[in-house]
């Protein structure tokens, strides 16, 4: 055996032991999620003055739109942000369906936004609290940034096409951010790349979505969560690609080692080594949506 067998041997068990670590903190998160889940809400003090605003950018399906205002916790808000212009049906069914009234706009913007029309609100007392805000749009990063200059609560957290809230999302959120006093936490990380919550304060702060792309970290208090706070939902199609992807990936890892290495088994092992990554990324999504 070489020393590029070596190298081959010693990448392929880095590579496995990634994956199977990535299997037992989805798993752990998961028995972590489901004892949080059984436990009474009152045992946390953070459960109930925790406000969190979901704001949206090209949000448009209803499917998607029913499931961000399920959560029935108290403090919690989601502000959609659509153009007119586009999507002018949209926006009046949006009205019509959560009986939005339209209102005043602001007086005063935190964040700097242009285009923006009008905005719409579910009235006081309703039970699910929906914002729709009308503005020309610029960029995704700019539509968010409209929605937190009107949230209404310390905590927002973005949300894009395609992104849903897991169950028991706002309440898991709600609670670890619940476990530190009261603006002690600038960001909560989730462990999957793009999940996170986030200060309103902080945002503003920095200048918005955009300017939060070039913050210091190590300016700011960040704490990692355990509770995904939304995953994409994955179509028939999407699903044929992802499976094809896969079988290539583990034929070309299979043909393509083996034919440099000179070496059926090192090839084999590649390819058994892949289909290890793909077995356990699927199991551990599993885990984070609360199947596992």
């Amino acid at each position: 055996m070489n020393l590029l067998h070596v190298t081959i041997l010693l990448i392929l068990a880095a590579v496995a032991a990634a994956a199977l670590f990535d299997v037992w903190r989805s798993r752990r998160d998961a028995d972590r999620r489901r004892l949080m889940s059984s436990s009474s809400m009152m045992r946390c003090g953070g459960v109930g003055y925790v406000g969190i605003s979901v704001v949206c950018s090209g949000v448009e399906s209803m499917a998607q739109i029913e499931n961000l205002v399920s959560p029935e916790y108290d403090n919690y808000e989601v502000v959609l942000c659509l153009d007119s212009a586009r999507s002018a049906a949209r926006i009046g069914h949006i009205v019509s369906r959560y009986r939005l009234l339209k209102v005043a706009l602001p007086l005063h913007n935190d964040l700097p936004v242009v285009g923006v029309r009008a905005m719409y609100r579910t009235p006081r007392g309703a039970m699910r609290r929906v914002t729709l805000i009308d503005k020309r749009f610029t960029s995704h990063e700019d539509a968010f940034d409209a929605g937190v200059n009107i949230a209404s609560f310390d905590y927002v957290t973005a949300v894009g096409r395609n992104e849903y809230l897991y169950a028991d999302a706002v309440d898991m959120l709600a609670m670890q951010i619940g476990e530190w006093e009261p603006g002690e936490i600038d960001m909560l990380q989730c462990p999957q790349p793009g999940g996170c919550v986030v200060s309103r304060d902080m945002a503003v702060e920095h200048g918005g979505y955009a300017g939060m792309r070039y913050m210091k970290r190590s300016r700011i208090a960040v704490r990692r969560g355990c509770a995904v706070d939304r995953y994409k939902v994955v179509g028939i199609r999407s699903m044929v690609v992802r499976y094809a992807a896969i079988i290539t990936a583990v034929a070309a890892a299979f043909a393509v080692v083996g034919a440099v290495c000179d070496d059926t088994g090192l090839g084999a092992a590649s390819a058994a080594t892949v289909m290890l990554v793909a077995v356990c990324r699927s199991y551990a999504c599993r885990c984070r949506k609360g199947n596992g």
